[in-house]
């Protein structure tokens, strides 16, 4: 509960292009105007760059320069507000990803949620449904919808 606790305000963003140097400053400067763009593009309320408390690359630096970033916002608002308009960076041409930053065991509960739901689709021959997995990271449960026609 303490380790959630601690990642209450955090998102990861996946897939976000890292800049060609190796000093620290211009990497934190150029991942948070990044974040900043993309979720501007998104967000009715506009993420300021005093609103991001902590950012940082994690892991080593690969050949592919597409480490994780994870992002400390200051607020929780602001964290909801961003998550409430996920759908619109999923339907731009955008590949950056941002999820939720998951504790290890919240992570391998979602692996074994989403083998789950891959199970249920593969058996439902029908093909008059369709299953989802929604709810917060430590409620999360699969949801069948009947599809429209």
């Amino acid at each position: 509960m303490k380790e959630r606790e601690l990642r209450q305000n955090n998102v990861m963003s996946f897939n976000m292009p890292e800049p060609n140097t190796n000093v620290k400053e211009e990497i934190i400067n150029h991942d948070r105007s990044q974040f900043i763009k993309l979720t501007n593009d998104i967000c009715e309320q506009n993420i300021q760059p005093d609103d991001i408390s902590d950012i940082r690359r994690l892991g080593y630096k690969k050949d592919d320069n597409r480490r994780p970033v994870r992002v400390t916002l200051k607020s929780s608002t602001l964290k909801k507000s961003l998550f409430r308009n996920l759908g619109k960076l999923r339907d731009s041409e955008s590949e950056v990803r941002i999820d939720n930053d998951m504790t290890k065991s919240e992570r391998e509960e979602n692996k074994e949620l989403y083998q789950k739901l891959r199970a249920m689709a593969a058996d439902d021959q029908s093909g008059e449904y369709m299953y989802k997995i929604r709810g917060p990271p430590w409620e999360r449960k699969i949801v069948k919808i009947k599809k429209s026609a």
